[in-house]
């Protein structure tokens, strides 16, 4: 997610809330020192909605965008019907008038590093 708004403490804040300069969907500013109740309830919708299918039981690849995956010669082939929403529509809607899913992500997209050993 990109948020709207600034870090109220750019140098120790650790987490992306509370922001300064955040308004809702009137044009009211959201309190600098306090998350928005919006946000707290995306929040506990994801949760609700990660306890509700156990992502552990799913096949490894399966979100990934990937159909195969070899390791000898690497070969990996992409099949994009089996990428897997990790943010629920609903949940993304939910916090749609303080931020927006970059531009290259989609609810499904994770960032990882390959390495070669």
């Amino acid at each position: 997610m990109e948020w709207d708004g600034i870090p109220t403490d750019r140098v120790n804040q650790s987490m992306r809330w509370p922001r300064a300069g955040t308004v809702d969907i009137d044009g009211s500013t959201f309190a600098s020192d306090a998350v928005p109740g919006l946000v707290k309830r995306a929040q506990a919708e994801l949760a609700l909605a990660l306890l509700e299918k156990n992502r552990l039981q799913e096949p490894k690849l399966l979100g990934l965008g990937f159909r195969e995956a070899k390791l000898g010669t690497l070969s990996v082939s992409v099949d994009q019907s089996q990428r897997v929403a990790l943010i629920p529509d609903h949940v993304v809607s939910i916090v749609s008038a303080v931020g927006h899913l970059l531009a290259s992500a989609d609810p499904g997209d994770r960032i990882m590093r390959v390495t070669r050993g």
